[in-house]
This record gives C-alpha cells, sequence and structure tokens, in this order.
C-alpha cells in the first residue's frame, strides 16, 4: 500500500512555505517512509534512517551522508578498495553507496524489497547519478549470492537494522556463501551499527571457527550530515586488510558467539 502527500507550496509576501512531502510504502518487510524537507530526502524504515540525499543540485546530490559518509568507516574501505571491478552489496537502502561508484566499475545490489528498488530507482538519485554501471538482482541476498558467475573485490552486507535482524545472514552457514562470492584478496565488510545488539561476537566467532581475520571500527559521526557507525571487515589474510589499522580499525575483540543455520540466540547478543 502506498500513501503519498504532495508538497505544497504556498506563497505569502515575502515568505514562501513549503510542507514536507512523504510517501509511506508498507509491504512485508516493514514500513518504508520517504520525506522531503528543505531539499533533503530521506528513506526510514521503522526507526531506523536507511539513507538522505541532498536534491539541492548535481553536486549535492553526489554528496554521500549518513552511514556512508566519506569520514565514517565504509570511507576507509572504499579508499583502499573501492577501486575493485566489481562491489556487490547486499541490501540497496536509497542507493547511498553508488555515490562512490567509478567509471568503468560495476556495482551489484542485491535486494529483497521490491519495494525499496522502486524507492531507490525512482526518488533516489544515487543509481542514476554514479558514472558506475549498476545491477540490482531482487531476492534474499545470501541465496543471490550463491548464484553468481563473478566474484567481487568487495562484498559489503548492509541489512541490519535495529528494529529487525535477518539471522540467517550473520550464521556460519552465511559466512561461507559470502567468502565463496569474493575474489582471493577480496573483503567482506558488514554494517553492524544497532541499538539493541551487539553483533561483533557473532562475527568473532565465525572469522574464528572459518580461519580468517577481522578488524572493526566505530565511527563518531563527526563529520556534516555523518551518522555514528559500527562496520566489522572480514578477509582471509591479514595483509588483505592491514592498511585499514592506519586509518583507526582495530582487531575485533569480543568474546565469540557463533550462530549456525541450527543454533542463534538473538537474547544472547542483547546489550545489556
Amino acid at each position: 500500500m502506498v500513501v503519498l502527500a504532495v508538497a505544497f507550496v504556498g506563497i505569502v509576501p515575502g515568505i514562501i512555505v513549503v510542507a514536507v512531502a512523504e510517501t509511506v510504502d508498507r509491504t512485508f518487510f516493514g514500513v518504508h517512509r520517504v520525506t522531503l524537507e528543505d531539499s533533503m530526502l530521506e528513506l526510514s524504515h521503522g526507526t531506523t534512517v536507511h539513507g538522505k540525499q541532498d536534491m539541492t543540485s548535481p553536486e549535492s546530490r553526489r554528496r554521500v551522508t549518513g552511514y556512508y559518509h566519506p569520514e565514517e568507516p565504509l570511507g576507509d574501505v572504499m579508499r583502499i578498495k573501492g577501486d575493485s571491478g566489481v562491489v556487490g552489496v547486499v541490501g540497496l537502502g536509497a542507493g547511498g553507496l553508488a555515490a562512490y561508484g567509478r567509471e568503468g566499475q560495476t556495482l551489484v545490489f542485491h535486494e529483497i524489497d521490491p519495494a525499496v528498488v522502486r524507492i531507490a530507482k525512482h526518488q533516489f538519485r544515487y543509481l542514476t547519478d554514479t558514472p558506475a554501471q549498476v545491477e540490482v538482482i531482487l531476492g534474499d541476498g545470501r541465496l543471490t549470492l550463491a548464484g553468481i558467475q563473478e566474484r567481487y573485490g568487495l562484498l559489503v552486507i548492509d541489512a541490519f537494522i535495529s528494529d529487525a535482524i535477518p539471522v540467517h545472514l550473520l550464521t556460519l552457514e552465511a559466512m561461507r556463501v559470502y567468502l565463496g562470492a569474493i575474489e582471493p584478496d577480496g573483503m567482506i565488510l558488514f554494517h553492524i551499527s544497532n541499538r539493541y545488539l551487539d553483533l561483533g561476537p557473532v562475527l568473532r566467532a565465525a572469522a574464528d571457527e572459518l580461519g580468517i581475520v577481522a578488524l572493526e571500527r566505530r565511527g563518531r559521526g563527526l563529520g556534516e550530515g555523518a551518522f555514528p557507525s559500527r562496520w566489522v571487515v572480514l578477509a582471509r589474510e591479514w595483509k588483505t586488510i592491514d592498511l585499514l589499522r592506519d586509518a583507526g580499525w582495530s582487531e575485533l575483540a569480543a568474546e565469540p558467539q557463533l550462530w549456525t543455520d541450527q543454533r542463534s540466540s538473538l537474547w544472547s547478543a542483547l546489550i545489556r
């Protein structure tokens, strides 16, 4: 169901009043709300903001904000691995990661909700403005990744929100799928910002079990328009991610809490 409130512009001598335009799209996966205020377009899912874009001008549209701000941990990874020929992303949101796209590069987004695809393609401009080639694969990311033909140099997993956690994307079996979807020197980057759950121990346990390495960084959200965020990167070898240490990344120090397809517990991940 879609509810649209059309923006109203009223002109009073010396005053221009612009009302907020709002689109609400309710699907099986939740409620997606798009708002426009003072030229800032925002997508939220439940209580979580999934992307913002300044629609004032072509230049402002290319400035990514929120969790994807260049001064946040994602910016570090994109600076050292952003030139990968093919970048995979699980979770489309507003498409903000496309702002990092480069000429000759391919960005492949895996998104389960058709409503999110419609919003990103027709209301936001990240996907249309990027110089990179963009592909969107509709379906559950764990399943669609298992069927890809070309391996990714960087795989970003950004499908975890405070309102709902798709546990099957964090199990040991899911990690094996991700490893199979990246190149030998590829990285898997997880966005795990969450108000209620600490997902670090889950990733630490999976890394230990698979014999791979992990670093984390918490962004402080100090840049203009930036949100505080937490990210974890996994790789097969330290040499792949050691450069991130210079940007403030450190080893993931957490008591391991392994999740599998047969056994997982959100209770164990609650922030207490």
